[in-house]
């Protein structure tokens, strides 16, 4: 499935930074303000009031300058993971976070620069946000969480077309799922979903 998914950028080598479960430090502030604070330049604590408790979150990492060096990937995924509760939510943190770090990294040391920190890869994926490619990845998304709960139908694969048009695929594709789903051995106990479909479309496909 994780090909599917893909949307033309590319793939970071840190991949356990898509766990949903932080790793920060979390401190109850029983102050009585619920003023909520927004990530800015020389913000180093955001306060999250919208459950109706004040917790503060350590946001130093904001300003730590991201290590180049190949022998700091443990580091980096404990920085990436800090990312999640200082300026990323959930989706971009599961989805574009992994697409975009390496990339950004690569580009920065093409062009000589240093000192680059996790607040300018923050303001890297605001920018990214805004284009086409991110609309189309939120659109991806939507259609396959639809599709993991969808019974299939070996009689609505030529309906199905269109939605898998919006995953990107191909005609060459098509074809060769249309004809793949026709004679796949689909269990006869429990509900099999579209979604298990394109898995296991996803690990016939000839790999490019």
């Amino acid at each position: 499935m994780r090909k599917i998914l893909t949307i033309g950028i590319t793939i970071a080598l840190v991949y356990s930074c898509t766990s949903d479960a932080p790793s920060g430090d979390k401190v109850i502030d029983t102050l009585k303000s619920t003023k909520k604070i927004d990530i800015l330049p020389n913000d180093t604590l955001k306060i999250d009031s919208s459950t109706g408790v004040k917790i503060l979150y350590d946001c130093t990492v904001l300003n730590r300058i991201i290590p180049f060096d190949n022998g700091s990937k443990n580091q980096i995924r404990q920085d990436l993971n800090q990312l999640l509760n200082c300026g990323i939510d959930s989706f971009d943190f599961k989805f574009v976070v992994p697409n975009l770090f390496s990339g950004f990294v690569s580009e920065n040391q093409v062009q000589g620069k240093k000192n680059i920190t996790y607040r300018d890869f923050i303001k890297h994926i605001i920018e990214f946000k805004s284009t086409l490619a991110y609309f189309q990845l939120h659109a991806k998304i939507k259609t396959l969480d639809s599709l993991r709960s969808k019974p299939f139908d070996i009689h609505k694969v030529y309906a199905m077309k269109p939605t898998l048009g919006k995953l990107g695929f191909t005609q060459t594709e098509w074809e060769m799922f249309s004809g793949f789903a026709q004679s796949y051995p689909v269990p006869k106990k429990g509900v099999f979903t579209w979604g298990e479909m394109l898995e296991a479309f996803d690990k016939f496909k000839p790999k490019i």
